[in-house]
């Protein structure tokens, strides 16, 4: 049975682990590319999950209580930082040119920092210690929130403020609308490192559902584990 001072040092552990390997790889970020990757998913995750943290490791030094607005928004951080994990775990890195552990290694290991250290700190301290948030009905599309703002994001440094990421207006082919396939095409025909085939909208339904599921059931294992 695990102690009150067993779960401090744990928790503490978990949130020191996540907040300097997601400060790690923004440091490294701004030093070598400077703050132009910011535009990218990962890098902001990354920084949410790092502010979470502080945030979190404040209140447990000084004792104050997490309030629901907080535990809602830590929530919407775990999940996006899940997505990160995933998506490079089972797309991007395998199919990296480097291999899949070069995926990681690369650039002083700060890759390994993002992709792994971070997500899994952050979500096993998620799991274990966060106050459960009861989501029913259309509260639960609240994880669509984080996916909403960064397409909107995206074209407002793109299309908007004139940034380009090689020929394309946005940061990834996925959400390149400039493409034959635009926003509710379907040209698989034209797949290449600046489009996917498949119009932008139907990329964004996709990943809606995808950061819904994976919320839900983070949430569902959350309750399970936290029963034993």
């Amino acid at each position: 049975m695990e102690t009150d001072k067993e779960r401090y040092k744990l928790r503490l552990l978990l949130e020191i682990g996540a907040f300097l390997a997601a400060f790690y790889n923004t440091f490294l970020s701004i030093l070598w590319h400077g703050f132009r990757n910011f535009s990218y998913f990962t890098v902001l995750s990354n920084i949410w999950v790092m502010i979470m943290m502080a945030v979190s490791i404040f209140f447990i030094f000084t004792g104050r209580k997490r309030g629901k607005a907080f535990t809602v928004v830590k929530m919407l951080a775990t999940n996006a930082i899940t997505i990160t994990f995933l998506i490079y775990l089972v797309i991007l890195a395998p199919t990296d040119p480097r291999g899949f552990f070069g995926a990681y290694a690369k650039e002083a290991f700060s890759s390994l920092a993002a992709h792994v250290i971070c997500p899994l700190c952050a979500l096993f301290d998620y799991i274990l210690y966060d106050e459960p948030v009861e989501l029913k009905g259309f509260k639960k599309l609240i994880f669509t929130a984080f996916p909403l703002f960064y397409l909107f994001y995206s074209l407002l440094l793109g299309p908007v403020m004139g940034m380009r990421w090689r020929e394309m207006r946005m940061p990834y082919n996925f959400l390149n609308f400039d493409a034959p396939c635009s926003w509710f095409g379907f040209r698989p025909d034209t797949l290449s490192s600046t489009t996917v085939g498949v119009g932008v909208a139907y990329i964004m339904v996709f990943l809606f559902l995808l950061f819904v599921g994976v919320g839900m059931l983070t949430l569902f294992i959350q309750k399970k584990v936290q029963k034993v």
